[in-house]
């Protein structure tokens, strides 16, 4: 039996699950393959500013705290990045009303 390492779901993953979005929907939006959607969700590739900003307005979420969640995914537990962005994600539709 083979023994696989599960990676861990990146920001990018949770945002797109978060909004109840494909990976063929997000990349229609932002104009990019399904592939590179995949690249960026398995931390295989970094996004550029112009599709990091593309992200946070497609999302309305800050770009800083994307920026701020995908540094820290690496070291944190998924549960603590999903409570962060759901806080965030809280605040800012509180903020907009």
């Amino acid at each position: 039996m083979k023994d696989t390492i599960k990676k861990k779901k990146s920001v990018y993953y949770w945002l797109r699950v978060m909004h109840d979005m494909s990976q063929e929907e997000v990349a229609e939006k932002l104009l990019i393959s399904k592939s590179y959607v995949r690249m960026l969700e398995a931390g295989d590739k970094i996004p550029s500013k112009r599709l990091l900003l593309a992200y946070s307005e497609l999302f309305k979420i800050d770009k800083s705290v994307i920026e701020e969640m995908d540094a820290l995914d690496k070291n944190i537990p998924t549960k603590q990045i999903l409570l962060r962005l759901f806080n965030t994600m809280e605040t800012d539709e509180q903020n907009r009303k």
